[in-house]
């Protein structure tokens, strides 16, 4: 078959399989016009001639420099999906399948439409991937002839005559040209199909170092960062004052963090290795199987408040988290523990109990302290109403409501005291004083309650006065209600000792006065009195004991607490609210002093030393 005469092939020859061997993305890049647009536009330039990109099944991609007279035709009547793109007016003997047969022979194909116009395919094969195809021609290899032209017009509904004039217009191009023609453009289509694929290959290849590159990089990063996180995991968990430890899901310990060796006395060493039950005490081991079987099953135990045992014995109130500590698999190996001491905690929700306890207590005393003086009142007031006219029982109930309601009016002192000292709102009027004046009267204002008990208070004060900066009326207050609970809690026929010292390295000098605050001197007479001035490495002592009943050691540590008093119940035999000893340890510290309080137990009395 001539190289001109038409490539006619079975219907499906064209259709077989273009091949599997490159990716759907290589070959859309190999067939890419933007690809190509530089190249054949370059040719078409120098042939004179139409190019076209076609896939295998002849379609048209692009097309470059077409022909005018192919453009007549092209406008008028484009060819079908089908059918040859260059090959508008059918060959001779059937439709153009210059595509196929190239494919078929692995070589270029030529065809000749009825007019007259050449075209040829150039097959784009990379080993059994068949691509696609160039198209070129729209040229006559000879002169035309004017009646198929002008037949061939009509047919496509054209002025017979302009399309003969354009067709007259076109210059033919010799055989040996196109042949020629032919072999520039198969040597460009593989040229650029090797060329584009192995710069596709090597993009290809360095895209993936490059990828390979990046996910190595990415994975030396995530395990750099990994690393960091696990450092600074590191960090906190060592400088925790939590205790957090790990242990398998036997229960024994593999981690110890410098919380937990705090926390519980035992170093890594000693505890790593060990059960976990080494800090958890033997009624509580119970607990701990209920814990690690919830972790076996992937549960978290949240702020679970328990206790645990230091190496020293003490038994420490904790809030613990335990969490599942789990392998690539998923699977549970073991514990994460992390212990916060509550200890302090619990105690101060103790103390406060304890205060709020004390607080309605205190109420309940208050009440039955206040409601107390009311009824001698309330009966003195109807007695009055009775005996109006005997002087002799007006005056009994007068002394009995003044009594009653001194009583009230000291109670409620107390209570403003307690308050302006808690407000910061108490000021001392400090100034100069002789200590034994103030003793002297607040011993006269607590005589009557000595009287009544028929209790012996014997009262020993420097032999010389004492001057010292402080507040008058307090410090009286302070001696005041120090004789007040000594008489309250020391029976009746009880005894009292009330002392004052002064000492320093050289000087301590006291004498004693009797019940009736007169002074007497150690040797039973009377001295000349020089003032005795406190010099700042100098202190004065006052010292309060009593026969009576005593103090608990337990109660000794609190009995400077308001509202504390040795007996709480409403039934007890003296009265008060808890707050005198309160008073005097405040009012002594304001002053710049301390007061303590010695007892050595139930029935054996107790001293007060400010």
């Amino acid at each position: 078959m001539s190289v001109l005469e038409n490539p006619v092939l079975d219907a499906d020859d064209h259709r077989q399989s273009p091949g599997a061997g490159l990716s759907q993305a290589v070959r859309a890049a190999l067939l890419d016009p933007a690809a190509w647009q530089d190249s054949l536009h370059k040719f078409c330039l120098a042939t004179n001639l139409a190019a076209a990109l076609v896939d295998p099944e002849g379609r048209a991609l692009t097309c470059w420099n077409p022909r005018p007279l192919w453009s007549l035709f092209h406008d008028r009547r484009p060819a079908a999906p089908d059918e040859c793109l260059f090959a508008l007016v059918p060959v001779p003997v059937g439709p153009c399948r210059c595509v196929a047969r190239a494919f078929e022979t692995g070589r270029r194909a030529l065809a000749r439409d009825r007019t007259g116009l050449v075209h040829l395919a150039v097959p784009l094969i990379l080993g059994d991937d068949r691509l696609g195809a160039l198209v070129a021609g729209q040229v006559f290899t000879q002169y035309p002839e004017q009646l198929v032209i002008q037949h061939v017009a009509k047919q496509f509904g054209l002025s017979p005559e302009r399309v003969w004039q354009q067709a007259r217009r076109e210059q033919p191009v010799k055989q040996a040209t196109v042949e020629v023609y032919a072999d520039l453009l198969e040597t460009l289509g593989q040229t650029f199909i090797q060329s584009r694929y192995h710069a596709l290959t090597e993009s290809d290849r360095l895209a993936e170092m490059t990828r390979l590159r990046d996910r190595a990089q990415a994975e030396i990063e995530q395990r750099e960062r990994a690393d960091e996180e696990n450092a600074r995991l590191a960090v906190i968990v060592e400088t925790s004052d939590d205790a957090i430890v790990s242990n398998t899901l036997d229960g024994v310990i593999r981690s110890w963090n410098r919380g937990a060796e705090r926390m519980f006395g035992y170093s890594a060493a000693e505890a790593v290795g060990q059960h976990i039950s080494l800090i958890i005490p033997p009624a509580r081991h119970a607990e701990e199987e209920h814990v690690l079987a919830a972790l076996r099953r992937g549960e978290r135990v949240d702020h679970f408040e328990t206790e645990r045992r230091a190496k020293d014995g003490r038994c420490l109130s904790i809030s613990l988290t335990v969490s599942p500590i789990q392998n690539a698999a998923g699977d549970v190996i073991g514990a994460s523990n992390v212990a916060h001491d509550i200890t302090g905690r619990k105690r101060a929700e103790e103390e406060l109990r304890e205060a709020d306890r004390r607080k309605n207590e205190f109420l309940a005393m208050l009440a039955h302290e206040l409601r107390n003086p009311l009824a001698p009142i309330r009966n003195s007031l109807e007695l009055l109403r009775l005996t109006e006219d005997n002087p002799q029982a007006v005056q009994s109930a007068s002394k009995v409501m003044e009594r009653q309601i001194g009583q009230m009016v000291r109670l409620i002192d107390d209570l403003l005291d307690v308050s302006r000292i808690s407000r910061g709102r108490i000021v001392l009027r400090k100034e100069r004083i002789e200590l034994t004046p103030v003793v002297y009267h607040a011993i006269e204002a607590a005589r009557p309650l000595f009287q009544d008990m028929d209790q012996e208070l014997t009262v020993t004060l420097p032999s010389e006065p004492l001057s010292l900066d402080a507040d008058r009326t307090r410090l009286a207050q302070i001696v005041g209600n120090l004789l007040s609970n000594a008489c309250k809690f020391t029976g009746r026929g009880g005894r009292i000792w009330l002392t004052v010292e002064v000492e320093d390295d050289k000087v301590s000098k006291s004498g004693d006065i009797a019940a009736d605050g007169s002074p007497e001197g150690r040797d039973g007479g009377s001295s000349p009195c020089h003032p005795l001035t406190l010099s700042p490495c100098q202190f004065a002592i006052l010292r309060v004991r009593d026969t009576g009943v005593g103090i608990a050691p337990d109660q000794l540590r609190r009995i400077f607490d308001m509202f504390v008093q040795v007996d709480s119940s409403l039934e007890r035999s003296v009265g008060g609210l808890g707050i005198g000893l309160t008073l005097v340890k405040s009012m002594v510290e304001l002053h710049g002093g301390t007061v303590e309080v010695h007892s050595a137990g139930i029935g054996e009395g107790s001293e007060f030393l400010v």
